[in-house]
This record gives C-alpha cells, sequence and structure tokens, in this order.
C-alpha cells in the first residue's frame, strides 16, 4: 500500500509539474519576447567576442610569456577567430545548422546535442509525457500547442546557440590542436577527432569532447540557460524547479545566470586577484589562470571600460535628462 501512495503522489506532482511548465512556456511564447531575446543576443554577442579576444591574450600570457599576451591582442586572427559566432550567428544560419548537425548527431556527443536542443523534450518526458490516459492526453495537447507558439522564440534560441557552439568550438580547436576545424572536417577526420587521434590532436591537449562540452556550456550561457557557476545559486535554482516554486519565480535559472553575469562584469578579476595574493603565502595556490578565471577578468575588463563610456555619455552635452535613454542619428531617443 505504501508503494502505491507513493505512486500516486509521483503522478500527482509529475501532474502539477506538467501544467506549471504548460503555463511558463506560454509565458515566453509572445512574438515580442523572442525579439527582444534575439535583440539580447545581438547586444551580447558582441561583448563575448571581446571576451574571446582577452581570453586568449591571457591564455597566452598565463602558458608562453607576457609578449605573446601582448602580441595575442594586436593579432588580426585572434580578432577574427573571436568574433566568429557572430557570422555563425547571423549571416548564413542554415548552413550553420547543417555544420553543427553533423558534429553533433553522433553517439558520442548525444549528451551535448540533448543540452543543446532537446532539454524542453525530455523534461515533458520525465514528468510523464506519453504514459497513457485521458489527463495524459489533455495535458499533452496543451504541451503541443504551448510548443507551436513558441516556434519563434525556438528559432531564435537555437540560431543563438548553434552560432555561439560552432564559434567556440571551431576557436577553441584551432588554440588547443593548432588546426582549422572546418578544413579537418572537410577532410573526412570527424572520427579522428572523435577518436582523439594522434593526427590531430597534439600530445597533452584536452579531449575533443571536453571541448565540445565547453563550447556547449558556452552556447547555453549565451542564452542563459546553463546550470549556475556558484554552488548556492545551483541548489536554489533546482529546488525552486523541482518542487514547483516556479508559480513565484518562473524563470530561476535565467536570474542567477544574469545575476552572476552581472557580478562578473563588475568585479569578476577581484576573484582571481584575491588567489593570486593568497599565493604568495600560499605556494600551493599558484599556477595559470584556469578558463573560469580568465573569464572573470576578461568580463570584468569589458565592464569595466562600458561602465566608464556610460559614464563619459552621461557627462556630455548629448545626453537626455533620462539616464536610460540614448539619443540616435534621426533625432529620436532609445531606452
Amino acid at each position: 500500500q505504501q508503494a502505491a501512495t507513493l505512486k500516486n503522489q509521483d503522478v500527482i506532482r509529475n501532474t502539477i509539474m506538467r501544467i506549471e511548465n504548460i503555463r511558463r512556456g506560454g509565458l515566453v511564447s509572445q512574438i515580442a519576447t523572442a525579439a527582444r531575446n534575439l535583440t539580447s543576443a545581438g547586444i551580447r554577442a558582441p561583448m563575448e567576442g571581446l571576451g574571446n579576444v582577452m581570453d586568449t591574450a591571457l591564455y597566452n600570457l598565463s602558458n608562453e610569456g607576457v609578449l605573446s599576451g601582448a602580441k595575442s591582442l594586436l593579432s588580426k586572427n585572434n580578432w577574427k577567430d573571436s568574433f566568429r559566432h557572430m557570422r555563425y550567428m547571423f549571416d548564413n544560419p542554415k548552413e550553420t545548422k547543417e555544420v553543427v548537425d553533423f558534429i553533433l548527431d553522433r553517439p558520442e556527443l548525444s549528451g551535448q546535442m540533448d543540452l543543446l536542443f532537446n532539454n524542453i523534450n525530455e523534461i515533458m518526458i520525465a514528468t510523464g509525457r506519453g504514459k497513457g490516459g485521458v489527463l495524459d492526453k489533455i495535458l499533452t495537447e496543451g504541451e503541443d500547442a504551448v510548443m507551436a507558439l513558441n516556434i519563434p522564440n525556438r528559432w531564435q534560441e537555437f540560431l543563438v546557440r548553434r552560432g555561439a557552439f560552432l564559434g567556440e568550438l571551431e576557436r577553441l580547436v584551432k588554440r588547443e590542436y593548432k588546426i582549422d576545424l572546418i578544413d579537418a572536417l572537410n577532410n573526412g577526420k570527424i572520427r579522428d577527432l572523435l577518436n582523439d587521434a594522434s593526427s590531430v590532436r597534439p600530445a597533452g591537449a584536452r579531449s575533443f569532447t571536453e571541448i565540445v562540452s565547453d563550447a556547449t556550456n558556452r552556447a547555453l550561457d549565451l542564452t542563459y540557460a546553463k546550470q549556475p557557476d556558484v554552488p548556492v545559486f545551483r541548489s536554489i535554482s533546482s529546488f525552486i524547479v523541482r518542487n514547483g516554486l516556479t508559480v513565484v519565480l518562473p524563470f530561476p535559472r535565467f536570474m542567477f545566470n544574469s545575476m552572476e553575469l552581472m557580478g562578473q562584469y563588475m568585479g569578476g578579476a577581484s576573484i582571481p586577484l584575491a588567489r593570486k595574493l593568497t599565493s604568495i603565502l600560499k605556494p600551493s595556490m599558484r599556477g595559470a589562470l584556469s578558463p573560469k578565471e580568465r573569464e572573470q577578468i576578461s568580463r570584468n575588463l569589458i565592464g569595466v571600460a562600458t561602465m566608464y563610456g556610460a559614464y563619459q555619455y552621461r557627462n556630455s552635452e548629448e545626453a537626455p535628462p533620462d539616464y536610460k535613454k540614448l539619443k540616435v542619428s534621426d533625432g529620436t531617443e532609445m531606452d
């Protein structure tokens, strides 16, 4: 009887979660939401490109010295590779889709494919979709309706994710393997990459699957869909979603990722700086900058520059009285 009771409780809980997920899907089903999200990606993508430029410079600084790091900041190839994700997003999205599908549509990378494109379907199946019964049929109709309404939002989200994923994957492969990813794919070396063959992967370099995982996380980060980095935020976000508290806070992952991003732009460099200062007394803490520390430093530099630019604009004669407004070329003001 206890097993039957637990089963009934599980069915009730899953039903509530499915209804709540339908409601949440309805909140982002408007065309205006898709347009705002795409605009947000268009604003953030170049900032990520600047971050990539600095990341490569910091990477070379940590591994090859100050001169190499300084050269990276002036390198045409570094700037070109760092902003490649924007071309993949907006120049030829159809070709980008074909390349991304070609890379990820393999058993070894199915987890990354699911994270990028199939997460919603997995959640619906986990909460009881397809189990049968009248209630399941009604809820399935509701889920299908919301999925249809969300086609514009999913289109822009996948557009951004594919571009961010492929751009980051190509950048990391070129930096760590010293080869061009697209050339390697055109030469039929996808299997060599997946097998970490010595013909493509230098000795001591990371596995290709690790690089793919990093590129996936960057794509999710750009769309505020990754798990928060701060453990407390991650735990709270999971607790809210798992217990149906999204009634109060519909999109906790978006909120916590936004908070982390703002924190990094405002003062992210303070964390690696603290480690460097501590390493003076504790030699065990010494070592090259980690990828997360490089990200924190590069975003902090961009954030400081952005705030300084905003401050300079607010003190200029052109600035409108409302601090949120910017004057544009046709004489109107933009929020």
